[in-house]
Formats: C-alpha cells, sequence, structure tokens
C-alpha cells in the first residue's frame, strides 16, 4: 500500500518546516512527502522530500493538484493533503489507513481538527451543508466525548486521506474554487459517485486557523466569498437568490464593522 503525503507551502517557511518535522518525529509511514510550493521560497536538505515548485501562485485546488499528478503517476494508493499549519500526531495515519481499508466505500478519511480560538481548545469533526442558502458550517466541539467514526457532509482540506479510486471517478479538485470551498466541492462530487467521507475522532491534528493567508485578512476575506459566489452557482442554481441574499446580507454586516476589510467582500461580487 502506497500513502504519498502532498504538503502545499504558501507564506512562512518555518511554518511548513514545523509541519514537516511532525511528520518526521511521528515516523508515519508513508511512500513518498511532496511539498508543493506555490510561492517559490521554499528550500530543503532533507533527501527526503521532493519540492516541487510551481511558477506561480495556483491557490489551494491547483497547488495541491499538481502534488496529487505526481503521486497518481507513481502508483499512489491513498493521498494525504496537509495543510503547511498543521503539526501530526504519531497514530493518526495509520487510524486512516486502516479505516479506509476496512470500509470500500471510505473514499476520504481525516481526523478531529483540534485548534485554539478565544483561548479555548476546539475540535472539528466535520461538516454540514445547508441545502436552502447554500452555505457551509463545521461542527465544533470543546470535548471528544463520542470518538466513534461518523458520516460527515465534508471535511476540512487541511487533513484529509483520499483513495486512488476517488481521483479515478471524479477527477482533481476544481481548480476555479483558488482558495475555500474547494474541498466541500471536491466531498460533493465524491458522494455523487458512491463514496463517503468519514472523520475519525479517535485521532486528531494540531491546525493554527489559516496561518499561512490570515482568517481575517482582506485576501482571505475576498476568496472567501467569490468561492461561497461560485458554489452557489455551481450547487443551489434554483436558490441563488437565497444564497446570493447571504452573502450580500454578510458582507454588509462585516464591511461595517471593518469597512477596509469588508470592501474585500464587495469586489469579489464582480464575478457574479
Amino acid at each position: 500500500m502506497k500513502v504519498f503525503i502532498v504538503v502545499l507551502h504558501f507564506g512562512s517557511v518555518e511554518v511548513t518546516n514545523d509541519c514537516l518535522s511532525s511528520i518526521f518525529k511521528s515516523r508515519l509511514s508513508f511512500e513518498n512527502l511532496i511539498v508543493v510550493d506555490n510561492t517559490g521560497n521554499f528550500e530543503t536538505k532533507n533527501g527526503k522530500v521532493l519540492v516541487i515548485k510551481n511558477k506561480k501562485n495556483l491557490g489551494f485546488a491547483g497547488g495541491v493538484n499538481v502534488g496529487i499528478k505526481y503521486a497518481l503517476s507513481k502508483k499512489a494508493d491513498y493521498i494525504l493533503l496537509l495543510n503547511n499549519d498543521t503539526i501530526v500526531k504519531q497514530n493518526f495515519l495509520k487510524a486512516l489507513t486502516e479505516f479506509s481499508e476496512q470500509f470500500e466505500n471510505a473514499g476520504i478519511v481525516g481526523p478531529a481538527i483540534k485548534f485554539r480560538r478565544d483561548g479555548k481548545t476546539v475540535y472539528d469533526i466535520g461538516g454540514k451543508i445547508n441545502i436552502v442558502f447554500g452555505r457551509t458550517t463545521h461542527n465544533e466541539v470543546f470535548k471528544l466525548t463520542n470518538k466513534k467514526p461518523r458520516v460527515a457532509d465534508y471535511i476540512s482540506g487541511c487533513a484529509m486521506l483520499i483513495k486512488k479510486e476517488v481521483f479515478e471517478k471524479i477527477g482533481l479538485f476544481d481548480e476555479r474554487f483558488f482558495l475555500y470551498y474547494e474541498d466541500v466541492d471536491f466531498c460533493i462530487r465524491t458522494k455523487n459517485k458512491g463514496f463517503l467521507t468519514y472523520v475519525l475522532p479517535e485521532v486528531s491534528i494540531e491546525h493554527a486557523l489559516s496561518k499561512s493567508v490570515g482568517k481575517n485578512s482582506s485576501l482571505a476575506l475576498y476568496h472567501q466569498t467569490k468561492s461561497a459566489l461560485l458554489f452557489g452557482k455551481k450547487y443551489f442554481k434554483g436558490k441563488l437568490f437565497l444564497n446570493r441574499g447571504f452573502i450580500l446580507a454578510q458582507s454588509i454586516y462585516i464591511f461595517m464593522k471593518n469597512p477596509r476589510v469588508g470592501m474585500s467582500a464587495f469586489l469579489a461580487f464582480k464575478y457574479l
């Protein structure tokens, strides 16, 4: 069984190196570790890491697709996508692969994602899609009381193990989603082909939310709004007035709180 790990580098070299260090310290079992460099500034002397440099920033979907194509060309059975601002633990990959091997319909499997918010520890255990407004919400808990595997509408792209059969049936990530919603879209397409997306709360990784881009930055808000509009157009054509109305109301609210940042959301509406 060949497992390839793909880490997309953007932003701080130190952040990416911390992620890679945690991978090697955890002694995960994998065939190859690929860093796809979206900024052209990542260098490493570690001979166990393959660095693929993109000529320009391709966004998340375009960036990981480069690594996925390479892994599939080398006959990968599984591809683990990891954000560069994650820290992994020893047993999580073994748990994911063993579960995937046991359940044929497990197309995508991910761990619980641990992060800090307002001084509190929070666990992301997958997300739900609101079929009325075409919006997505993360299922978040402060304590993992139920550690049984659970089916989710989608899981975060910051940590997902994907079977090669999924790529064979649905293709790669949709590169129209430059940043945000590409993981939701991929999970929907996976489900439409008969696979399920699972979360295994028994294992977790640590994630520094949007450390590379900046969670509340103008760049993040612009792409979040643009991708939300694209997502609504792709899946909720009959309810676009609700979807776009919600996004517009949200954008107005953000603008009223912070006009400089909020203006970025309105700029994304030109792609309607």
